[in-house]
């Protein structure tokens, strides 16, 4: 699903309305929130008709400052359950997705308004689900790099905000694209950018979500940059490179693999004899893995269901020392699948335990997000996503990165270091 959030200053220019219609039609947003419309909905019924959107909630600005309009489609079921002048609150739920809510905000510059604003959000947020999303402009940052230009940011609205992030337990999304979305549109050195506008997640969320984006798009009839959230943005490569397991030191057939392939006669020198070997070691493995129930995810469910039915036979068939073999197959079958996540998360300086199953999780998604890439920038600051240009790129990079130039007096330049 596609969310767009726009601060568009406005919607009564012409350049605006065009880069919208362009954003709509480029995008495909199945959500779209407008924020600073500026413009009573009467005036621009016509317009926004051309948008082609099935739904639409209105919060009329007041005189010239603020207003949103928030758009929907009909694959997209969204329930507002909260309003005011500068946030709505609303459950969006698409077809095979879980449902979450969303915060679309438009915040105020002056730290007084700001820190009341926050602490209305935050007293909300005993109302949301567990899996939210806060999606717009904050017109505040949380780190002194998301400033260009002007006076150092010493401002209280960033203590303010950094504080309200992190009593929401909150996390920032990151993005792709242009770092800063905003711009006061100066000549240098009067230019002022900063990071106004982001999406903040709770961490339930982003386990659902683990593959979503936030790009920063073009601005253009605002200087505001729109920002579109992507929950299914990419899909990973299916092929999966060897990974010896650690639950797999402890089981005795590994061993005999090992060592039967290791006992290998090949020619060739000591290093030649220890890749190859390698090589027959993983390949004998990854067969074993295939022929094997390893999967101590699987193993835990099926023992919880063989307990469940064994509590459930009549007095006269209850089984105890069977039950307690169970239960004690079922603490092996959890320490090993603490024991796999432990290792894919790369954390080894926490001890196993109940508690800690749901950190290594959490490490392990954010591992996998982080080894991936969305965009890369070309040398003429150009932004790209699909999959053939990320190839071009990388491929160019290196092949000039390892390219001769043909320097000449190459004989005379290593002389003189003698």
């Amino acid at each position: 699903m596609k969310t767009l959030y726009w601060n568009c200053q406005g919607l009564g220019t012409t350049l605006t309305r065009k880069h919208l219609k362009w954003l709509v039609k480029s995008q495909t947003p199945d959500v779209l929130c407008l924020a600073e419309t500026k413009n009573q909905s009467s005036s621009i019924l016509q317009f926004v008709a051309q948008l082609g959107y099935d739904n639409l909630f209105v919060i009329e600005p007041i005189g010239t400052s603020g207003g949103f309009l928030l758009f929907w489609t009909s694959n997209v079921q969204l329930h507002i359950q909260s309003y005011s002048s500068y946030m709505i609150v609303c459950t969006v739920n698409q077809l095979h997705s879980a449902q979450f809510d969303v915060v679309f905000c438009h915040l105020h510059s002056s730290p007084g308004l700001l820190s009341q604003q926050l602490d209305v959000i935050l007293g909300f947020q005993h109302h949301m689900l567990p899996s939210s999303v806060l999606l717009g402009d904050f017109n505040a940052i949380l780190h002194p790099s998301e400033k260009e230009g002007g006076t150092p940011y010493l401002s209280p609205s960033y203590t303010l905000f950094s504080n309200f992030v992190v009593r929401m337990s909150l996390k920032d999304m990151g993005y792709i694209g242009f770092p800063f979305t905003w711009s006061n549109k100066r000549n240098f050195p009067y230019l002022i950018r900063e990071r106004l506008d982001r999406a903040l997640v709770y961490s339930t969320w982003f386990d659902s979500y683990s593959t979503a984006s936030l790009q920063h798009l073009t601005p253009v009839g605002s200087d505001h940059a729109p920002i579109i959230l992507n929950t299914h943005s990419f899909t990973p490569c299916t092929y999966r490179h060897f990974h010896f397991d650690q639950r797999w030191g402890s089981v005795e057939e590994v061993s005999d693999i090992i060592r039967s392939s290791w006992k290998l006669n090949i020619t060739g020198t000591l290093m030649f004899q220890v890749f190859e070997k390698l090589k027959v070691v993983r390949r004998c493995l990854n067969d074993w893995r295939l022929t094997s129930n390893t999967n101590s995810q699987r193993k835990i469910i099926s023992l919880r269901h063989e307990s469940q039915l064994a509590n459930s036979q009549v007095q006269t068939n209850i089984q105890w020392p069977y039950i307690k073999s169970l239960e004690a197959q079922l603490v092996q079958a959890q320490v090993q699948e603490e024991a796999y996540w432990a290792q894919k998360s790369r954390i080894s300086w926490l001890t196993w335990g109940d508690k800690n199953s749901s950190f290594f999780h959490s490490k392990t998604k954010q591992h996998r997000c982080r080894n991936m890439i969305y965009a890369l920038q070309d040398s003429a600051g150009q932004w790209h996503t699909k999959d053939s240009e990320l190839v071009s790129l990388i491929t160019k990079y290196f092949e000039e990165l390892y390219q001769t130039s043909y320097p000449a007096n190459i004989d005379q330049s290593f002389s003189n270091l003698c």
